[in-house]
This record gives C-alpha cells, sequence and structure tokens, in this order.
C-alpha cells in the first residue's frame, strides 16, 4: 500500500526560503529511492536509523505558492518530485525556466540505492553506502564517505570525491575534479578544467581534452587520452598507457610503474626517482635530451635511445613522440 505526502502546508518562513517541518518516513521495506527536480540543493546523509528524516526548503513568494514535493511510496520505492497544483504533471512544458521553483532538500536514514535527476544546484552524497546514479546540468557536486556503485553525470561545477569505496564513473564539461581515497576503479571523461586524483586504488580511463591533470600515489592499470593541455603523473605503481596530441607530460617514477606513453607535439619529460628501468625512447623530428642519454638513428631515419639504468627489478619507460621533445633525467 503506497503512501503520499503533500508537502503543501504547515510551512513557516526561513531567510529567503520557506521550510517546512521535519518529516520522519518509516524505511521499512524501502529498497530504492528516486529524486526528481530542477533547481535546489540536494543533500543525502547515511546513518543506520530505521527512518528517513525529511527537511525541505523552497522558494519564498505569491508565484510559487502552488508548488510542493510530493513524497510518494510505490512498491519498494520512494519518491520525490517536485510538483505543481496548477499545471500538474506537465508543468516543465508549460511553465517557463525563469519561473521555476527552487527546492532545498535532505534526506537522511539508511542508504538504499538511489537515483537523482536534477537541472541546477549543489549535490551533496554523505557516508551514502549504496549504489547512486546522478545527474545535472549546473551545480557543484560532492561525495564523501560513500559504498558502491556511483554513476556520475553534470554538465558545469566543481566535482569532488573522497573516501569512496567502489566503481566510480563521472562524465561532465567543465569546473574542477577533485578525487582522493578512493578504492575502486574509475572511468573519467571530462573536456575542461583541472584534474587532481590521489590516493587512486583499482587504476581507471581518463578521456580529457584540455585539461591541467594531477595524479599522484595512484595503484593499477591506467589509460589516459588527452588531447591538449599538461599532465603530471607522480609516485604511482602499476601500469600506465598515455596518449596526447599536444599535451605536455611530465612523469615522475620508480621501478614500480611501467609506462608507456605516446605523444605528438607535446613534450614529454621524464624523471627516474629510483629503481632499475628498461628505457626506450623514439621522435619522429624532437630532439631527445638528458644527462648520459645517447641518441642514434634508425633504419627509418628517426631517433632512437634505448639505454638501461639502475638494477633489477626494472620497470619501464616507453616514449614516442611525433615532433615533440623527449628528456630523460636520474
Amino acid at each position: 500500500m503506497g503512501i503520499t505526502l503533500a508537502l503543501l502546508f504547515g510551512f513557516f518562513a526561513n531567510g529567503e526560503k520557506y521550510a517546512y517541518p521535519e518529516q520522519r518516513i518509516l524505511a521499512a521495506g524501502v529498497e530504492s529511492i528516486q529524486i526528481s527536480g530542477v533547481r535546489g540543493q540536494i543533500k543525502l546523509k547515511g546513518n543506520s536509523t530505521k527512518s528517513f528524516r525529511l527537511r525541505v526548503k523552497h522558494s519564498k513568494g505569491k508565484k510559487y505558492d502552488d508548488w510542493s514535493l510530493a513524497v510518494d511510496r510505490r512498491g519498494n520505492t520512494l519518491y520525490f518530485e517536485v510538483s505543481s497544483v496548477a499545471y500538474g504533471a506537465q508543468w516543465r512544458k508549460l511553465v517557463k525556466q525563469d519561473l521555476w521553483p527552487e527546492f532545498d532538500v535532505e534526506i537522511s536514514g539508511p542508504p538504499v540505492a538511489t537515483v537523482v535527476s536534477w537541472r541546477e544546484g549543489d549535490l551533496e552524497y554523505i557516508d551514502w553506502t549504496a549504489p547512486v546514479e546522478s545527474s545535472h546540468i549546473k551545480g557543484n557536486l560532492k561525495v564523501k564517505g560513500g559504498i558502491g556503485k556511483y554513476t556520475l553525470q553534470t554538465g558545469e561545477g566543481d566535482v569532488s570525491v573522497e573516501k569512496l569505496a567502489g566503481n566510480l564513473t563521472i562524465k561532465g564539461e567543465s569546473g574542477r575534479v577533485t578525487i582522493e581515497q578512493l578504492t575502486g576503479p574509475l572511468k573519467l571523461s571530462w573536456v575542461s578544467g583541472a584534474v587532481s586524483l590521489a590516493n587512486v586504488t583499482g587504476g581507471g580511463q581518463l578521456d580529457l581534452n584540455d585539461n591541467e591533470l594531477k595524479i599522484s600515489e595512484c595503484q593499477g592499470q591506467w589509460t589516459v587520452k588527452m588531447e591538449g593541455g599538461k599532465a603530471k603523473i607522480d609516485r604511482c605503481s602499476g601500469k600506465l598507457t598515455a596518449q596526447g596530441v599536444s599535451t605536455q607530460w611530465e612523469l615522475r617514477a620508480t621501478h614500480d610503474l611501467e609506462t608507456e606513453i605516446k605523444s605528438e607535439s607535446g613534450a614529454v619529460s621524464v624523471q627516474w626517482r629510483s629503481g632499475g628501468a628498461k628505457v626506450f625512447l623514439t621522435s619522429e623530428r624532437g630532439e631527445i635530451g638528458g644527462p648520459k642519454v645517447q641518441t642514434k638513428l634508425d633504419a627509418e631515419g628517426r631517433k632512437v635511445a634505448e639505454f638501461k639504468v639502475g638494477e633489477k627489478p626494472f620497470g619501464q619507460v616507453f616514449v614516442r613522440t611525433q615532433s615533440g621533445p623527449i628528456v630523460f633525467k636520474q
């Protein structure tokens, strides 16, 4: 038997928005949550209680009096949906965007699989130890202390992920991306803005455009594709396969990392920090240099440098460019 709570009455003014009295909804039997709306802040906070606590604020003003957040349970799913008494289910098609209301929604309780479909505003998932599928167009996105598969899609805004255990997929356009202490594989597709990864275990695939990328103290198998920008990679272990066009690559590595970098016009700088390495450097038109690095021409006229540094166990460094210069330092 479903329940419907229309949060239309009993609200009071709070700053620039109206705030509803706190609602509590029993969590027994609820296996998933779906949230849909357009503008405002969404916050999910996980805990071990037996009910969901719901706090809602929404835009103040006479033109927003007919708007509400409808809470409806159908089967094992709990729905939270912005609705209009005046326009019904077709309100998005009938109401101009500049008249759409803004809702701030905070839900705390036992984490369950959650789908969020939003438009503008900050989204926050704190200690939500269940899968999340989230999409919105504009606003910041924060994840901290989660467990499970997180699939996040956004347009414009900063993304911050900290202490997440599980698969993480992020797709977006512009803004800063910061990921720290991720246990599990990462798949990131991002167009512009700084990207910083630290203490990521499980490897990943990065598909970037013109970004500033920093990767430090990460493990696993990594595939990185970048059109331009700059990439700094430091203190990583596992395997790195990187490909760029005008990207400037800066690598600091030890024998724990097997590296293959292919670049067109972008420069590649390798600083070998410790341990042994088998080194293979090739460029069609770029210069190859560095202390004690000697080059020769192969049968096709390309500059080639092949040598070993240090003692076993050996890591591997393979770098190939078309016109970009290569520098190797110990």
